[in-house]
């Protein structure tokens, strides 16, 4: 068994200290080994890089060779030592839901960032500890024991447990179906605990209804509220983390992405942590696990993330419209989309699936697969008269072998197939295999529901009429073939002059002054460290770039007449 115990001694450190003990060894070489990536970031992380001086000894204090292979690897010499001790500390400074953080008011961990695995350990208990000062409150899924341990059965169930310990840490609960879900909430707040609860109940509800039932006894929401503007969510099992700043604006103008941060990450409890690609059974911490499914299990978690808080009750359809025309300007916005498919963006997440990338490279797992994931919802739905629906295929995998054994993503067709009896193959490979536009067919799809897709010009003038964005005076994006990317403007150009007035503070207004009754403008920029001159023409009839997606209910009676679809 292994015992973990945390501790901080200087908290502005943001050090956290460890004290590892290792009994039952039978060898005379001991393996151990630090995560080089975590479950629901499918990237290389390698934690060991946060590691400060690793030490093992004996019972009796010897020091024991402790020799490292590899980055996150390292033998242990133990001198037939039945007990190992390790001590090491583990730098602890990013604040998000995936990360570790301490500092005087919290002291907060991922375990498997932090938490070394011995070889031939793996299925043998591991018990966690914290020193923490007497004011401090505890939040986890992990069960408590007697003598104030706490226990995980497995490494795999360690890895999968995060652990608040903190100062500002208050505890809600309701219960939905006898599964009691909790909701701590790290941070100075004042949260509005009877919306709260009435609206966390309406689209707990919705899901297990969905599914059918829920494979945890009890689920933790554990909230962490931070003093800037901030949006992350990461799931496991038995809880989830949520990062969401500013805190203040917890009851207000923060709320509705606390809730679709919250749906979207309990959804994962079947969608990924329960019903799993092949290629992610078992988790292999020490390595990439290539997966061409992140559609499936990002893109689709995202789709129903929003669509089972509208049909719970918990958004209104602006509400829900909302959330859709954000996916879909990314889509349009995202010249990608021409070049790299769903299947392939998944992949390269381990490349560069979450840093902007080089332009017009790729798609996104979560906003093209939501995408994606309503055109065959719809599809299904208008294919068989209204008898089936996405949720059915879904209900269908998880009580199948796919469960336990895993699933390709071919056999998202042959679901289809056995759920509803139709055949998509040929949609799915256009919509999985090939860099696919959505932009058109999904119009067509919207339309049937009596609801107008429609793309307003971008209020930017520097997008909709020259095919550039703008953060303050520095360019973050160019479309493809436009006046712009003519005139040879790339992402970091800084715009020093617009027709030879000086961009100073508001850029944008400067630029549709100019543009007013002008066919072109003249930029003076910075490139590279050098100074040109850039004159932006625009064509009569020109097309417009980086259009705003707008859904409009046109046809109240056709609307209503679908509403099973919105509510299933």
């Amino acid at each position: 068994m292994l015992y973990y115990t945390f501790y901080q001694k200087n908290p502005a450190s943001h050090y956290i200290y460890v004290d590892l003990k290792i009994e039952g060894i039978t060898t005379s070489q001991l393996k151990i080994h630090l995560p080089v990536w975590r479950p629901g970031r499918y990237e290389l992380g390698h934690f060991a890089k946060h590691i400060k001086k690793l030490e093992a000894r004996d019972v009796q204090g010897n020091t024991l060779q402790c020799s490292k292979y590899s980055p996150s690897s390292w033998t242990i010499s133990t001198a037939q030592c039945t007990e190992v001790y390790l001590s090491y500390s583990y730098y602890a400074a990013e604040y998000n839901a995936g990360a570790c953080y301490a500092n005087a008011e919290i002291l907060y961990i991922n375990p498997v960032h932090c938490c070394y695995w011995a070889e031939g350990f793996e299925t043998k208990a591991h018990f966690l500890q914290f020193k923490i000062p007497e004011h401090f409150k505890i939040a986890t899924a992990l069960p408590l024991q007697a003598d104030n341990w706490y226990k995980a059965e497995t490494y795999d169930e360690l890895a999968d447990a995060p652990v608040i310990c903190g100062l500002h840490l208050q505890q809600f609960s309701y219960t939905v179906q006898s599964t009691r879900f909790f909701i701590h909430f790290s941070g100075p707040c004042s949260p509005d605990w009877i919306k709260i609860k009435a609206h966390f109940e309406a689209f707990t509800q919705a899901q297990i209804q969905f599914w059918g039932s829920i494979p945890v006894d009890a689920f933790h929401f554990l909230v962490l509220l931070l003093p800037f503007k901030f949006y992350h969510g990461v799931e496991h099992l038995k809880s989830t983390v949520l990062a969401l700043g500013p805190a203040h604006q917890l009851n207000d103008s923060l709320y509705d992405d606390f809730l679709g941060v919250a749906s979207h990450e309990l959804f994962h409890v079947w969608n990924i942590k329960t019903l799993r690609p092949e290629s992610l059974l078992p988790y292999n911490f020490l390595n990439a696990q290539y997966s061409d499914c992140g559609a499936v299990y990002e893109g689709f978690t995202t789709y129903y993330g929003d669509k089972l808080l509208y049909a719970s009750g918990v958004f209104n359809w602006i509400q829900f419209k909302t959330c859709m025309e954000e996916r879909l300007q990314k889509h349009v916005h995202n010249y990608g989309r021409f070049n790299l498919s769903l299947a392939e963006t998944s992949i390269d997440t381990w490349l560069d699936g979450y840093v902007p990338g080089v332009p017009y490279r790729k798609t996104s797992i979560y906003d093209e697969g939501s995408i994606m994931a309503f055109m065959l919802d719809s599809t299904i739905y208008f294919n068989t008269n209204g008898r089936f629906t996405l949720a059915d295929v879904l209900r269908y995998a998880y009580q199948s072998k796919a469960r336990t054994q895993g699933y390709v993503l071919q056999d998202l067709a042959d679901w289809i197939q056995q759920a509803c009896a139709i055949d998509l193959r040929q949609a799915l490979h256009d919509w999985l295999y090939t860099a696919f536009d959505f932009q058109n067919v999904v119009v067509q799809q919207w339309a049937r529901f009596g609801v107008a897709l429609c793309f307003m010009p971008s209020p930017q003038h520097s997008e909709s009429r020259y095919g550039f964005g703008l953060s303050d005076s520095t360019v973050n994006r160019v479309a493809p073939y436009s006046p712009a990317w003519h005139a040879g403007l790339f992402n970091n150009t800084q715009i020093i002059s617009v027709n030879n007035h000086k961009a100073e503070l508001n850029v944008q207004a400067l630029i549709e002054q100019q543009s007013e009754n002008n066919q072109h403008i003249c930029l003076q920029v910075l490139q590279e460290y050098t100074e040109r001159t850039c004159t932006l023409q625009v064509k009569p009839q020109t097309a417009r770039y980086y259009p705003i997606p707008v859904l409009n209910i046109i046809n109240q009676t056709l609307f209503d007449q679908h509403q099973y679809f919105f509510k299933h």
